[in-house]
């Protein structure tokens, strides 16, 4: 179970309430890769500061990881500014405190289980130095920009079946001997829009439209009289762009020219193709459905 930020940013904890924070999730230790470089320390968090929400005495301690944009995306060269809840029950001492920005890259070649994984980013952000935490909620604020460092470029994020590219904040609070180690782990996704020169490229593109025609021979399926029947159609139609930037929509145009039976709706599907190319491997593909648009009569 994870920390409850709503009970958290209120005025007074009432800790009889089911809303009471409780220990958060396990999250397994980051491990390197082999070959990587070690984590490095950036000093971000010099604005950082710590404030008591409430004195009253949790029934349990926990932590959270609270952003500041509700849907958790971010832009390349955008600063994050997080907020680290910690109920601490009866009081303890801490080590430093600290929030480890996480970035990994997943290739997974389909129908194997060979892959590879790639660290692309692991920096360690100060928030507190050690010392004590008096029972109560704690509130720790700090900050993230999102640029690229030691020459690593920042990718957007990707989650698809075969290629997945992941953005985290971690955070590990040990309290020393038998007391739980408190950890965290929220995920948030970069988008990484086009520079001015791509876009201008694109404006002074030519559109490039690409045509499509389904016919019953062009479904590609083995249609035996008796057994599967379709009816005769002929449809028509083309996309307006060929390439298109993630921010605009998907338009095209599609005509029905013929078809012997009545249409009683027209669905459209938005698919993914992920390709693979590796000297090892035989060039891969694998297709997954991504949105439907159903239609109406």
């Amino acid at each position: 179970s994870s920390f409850d930020t709503t009970a958290a940013l209120a005025p007074n904890l009432n800790t009889t309430q089911s809303s009471t924070p409780t220990v958060a999730a396990h999250v397994p230790q980051h491990q390197h890769q082999q070959g990587a470089s070690p984590p490095r320390q950036t000093n971000y968090c010099s604005n950082a500061f710590h404030q008591i929400l409430s004195r009253e005495n949790p029934v349990h301690s926990g932590i959270d990881i609270v952003l500041d944009h509700n849907n958790a995306t971010y832009k390349k060269s955008q600063i994050i500014h997080g907020t680290l809840l910690i109920a601490a029950k009866d009081g303890w001492t801490h080590p430093d405190i600290h929030v480890k920005l996480l970035a990994t890259s997943n290739i997974k070649y389909p129908g194997t289980n060979k892959g590879m994984d790639t660290e692309l980013l692991h920096e360690i952000i100060p928030v507190k130095v050690r010392g004590y935490l008096s029972a109560g909620l704690h509130r720790l604020q700090f900050r993230v920009p999102l640029i690229e460092r030691h020459n690593k470029e920042l990718l957007e994020s990707v989650r698809g079946d075969c290629i997945q590219v992941t953005y985290a904040l971690e955070v590990e609070l040990d309290r020393g001997i038998l007391k739980r180690i408190l950890k965290r782990r929220v995920e948030f996704l970069m988008h990484v829009p086009l520079s001015k020169q791509q876009i201008r490229r694109m404006d002074l593109e030519e559109p490039d439209p690409v045509p499509f025609l389904i016919t019953p021979t062009s479904l590609g399926r083995n249609i035996k009289k008796g057994v599967f029947s379709v009816p005769n159609f002929l449809f028509r139609g083309k996309l307006h762009r060929k390439s298109i930037p993630l921010d605009d929509p998907i338009t095209g145009d599609f005509l029905v020219e013929m078809c012997e039976v009545s249409i009683q709706s027209i669905d459209l599907q938005l698919m993914r193709v992920e390709s693979l190319f590796s000297r090892q491997q035989n060039n891969l593909s694998n297709s997954s459905s991504i949105e439907s648009l159903t239609g109406s009569n």
